[in-house]
């Protein structure tokens, strides 16, 4: 569900009829809700293949083939990241070659669809493409055997995805793939720590961390879904119109509430058009929302006002 790839290529030489200003991703967005509307008589389910690439990118940049993950997840009955080791570049993340890490590579990336998901209000079921295939081509390969197969089904399982699809042009699958459940953590998630392995205080620094360096998609998706603009280009709009910038904090303490979330009591200093305020031991929220530490930052509209 694309637009050409090499779009950086193809733009300057390449009419959109009927784009009419539109982004890509607003074009695919609109498309499913037609499709939806004209599938709705058969009760047949809709899903989306797209890209590895989108449950890391934001508003389809620098790709510009029309996915962003909350304009598709939301618009499918399943959503379906073809998240191949060998199709990531040294460097993601953390490995020099991807392609040797199917556990790992699986892992991250799901783990990152998961958060997109959690930000969402009905967003689709994530069954994702893994890579069944070995990639001669990748500078330092593995073999994809059933062990390196498999290795991303346990990724999977362990994050509570029970639903993949694997992808070999051959077509040619060994049963031994599917022998991997004795070879899953159950205990890979700690007490205290949500869905992503994130306690409430590294949920917290990353949120107060977002509003200091102004990373807009990181707040949309750290923020409870009630609690802001479901449109993101809303919500950063709101943003930018308060100006309310995080200049300094310090996390005072961290501690359980009585309706099973937690208060973290924070030193903060905002600084906003009008000016700048310290404030003494703010009073952040922090909950589980699709079983994601969410944040929800204290009333301060005053600040800008």
């Amino acid at each position: 569900m694309r637009f050409p790839a090499r779009a950086a290529y193809y733009n300057p030489i390449t009419e959109f009829p009927g784009r009419n200003g539109r982004d890509k991703d607003e074009g695919i967005e609109e498309f499913l809700k037609y499709a939806n509307l004209e599938l709705k008589p058969y009760s047949v389910n809709v899903s989306a293949d797209v890209f590895g690439v989108i449950t890391r990118s934001w508003d389809d940049k620098p790709e510009d083939i029309g996915q962003a993950w909350r304009k598709i997840a939301n618009e499918v009955d399943y959503i379906c990241p073809m998240i191949y080791p060998s199709h990531y570049g040294p460097g993601i993340y953390g490995y020099s070659v991807p392609d040797q890490e199917p556990y790992g590579v699986a892992r991250f990336a799901l783990i990152e669809s998961i958060e997109r998901n959690a930000a969402q209000k009905k967003p689709g079921i994530i069954r994702p493409w893994f890579q069944g295939f070995t990639a001669p081509w990748i500078k330092g390969n593995i073999n994809y055997d059933a062990k390196a197969i498999s290795d991303q089904m346990v990724a999977s399982m362990e994050l509570g995805i029970d639903e993949y699809i694997i992808w070999n042009a051959s077509n040619n699958y060994d049963p031994m793939i599917f022998f991997y459940r004795n070879r899953m953590n159950t205990n890979i998630r700690k007490n205290g720590e949500d869905i992503l392995s994130r306690t409430p205080e590294m949920a917290l620094i990353k949120y107060l961390e977002a509003e200091q360096r102004e990373r807009y998609s990181h707040l949309y998706l750290l923020t409870p879904i009630d609690e802001r603009e479901e449109d993101y280009d809303k919500f950063t709009l709101s943003l930018n119109k308060k100006h309310l910038i995080l200049k300094n904090y310090d996390i005072v303490n961290i501690n359980k509430s009585d309706d099973g979330g937690y208060i973290a009591l924070v030193n903060v200093e905002y600084v906003s058009n009008m000016g700048s305020a310290n404030i003494k031991e703010a009073e952040f929220k922090i909950i589980l929302e699709n079983d994601v530490y969410k944040v929800i930052k204290p009333k301060l509209e005053w600040i800008a006002e």
